[in-house]
């Protein structure tokens, strides 16, 4: 598999307006003490979550499990639960005040988002303009 890292992106606490101060950041056991809102497994963002209290040896206490962005927002929203989500994710109800986030002081979430096709098998010239496409469209994206 070839694999072309795209870019890295660091997972806040997201919760309901006012639960969070955008300039505290909490640290991970911290923001454990609330039930969490996750994607079903197998989500690579669940998988990523898992993982990091695995190795920090934190318990997970998911409250719900959500796979739609939309429903997820709105559960936040009514205060129900809190969730690890990339900022740009939420970004316009972070800044119309809906939700809030705080970042995790101690041991940071990030995730890498990456572009892979097959190693072993020659891509087409669609393929390789498609790569361009996409790899063109990260450069010019400040994320």
């Amino acid at each position: 598999l070839h694999v072309e890292p795209l870019w890295t992106e660091r997972l806040d606490l997201i919760a309901a307006a006012g639960q969070l101060a955008s300039d505290t950041p909490v640290r991970f056991h911290d923001a454990l003490s609330a039930p969490l809102l996750l994607p079903s497994r197998p989500h690579g963002l669940r998988a990523t979550i898992e993982a990091h209290a695995v190795r920090l040896g934190e318990p997970l206490h998911v409250l719900m499990e959500v796979d739609s962005l939309r429903l997820l927002v709105e559960l936040l929203r009514r205060g129900i639960g809190r969730a690890f989500l990339p900022r740009r994710a939420v970004a316009e109800e972070l800044r119309s005040g809906l939700l809030s986030a705080a970042t995790i002081a101690d041991h940071p979430i990030e995730r890498q988002t990456v572009l892979a096709w097959p190693a072993d098998r020659l891509t087409s010239r669609a393929t390789q303009v498609m790569l361009r496409v996409i790899q063109d469209a990260v450069a010019a994206t400040s994320l």
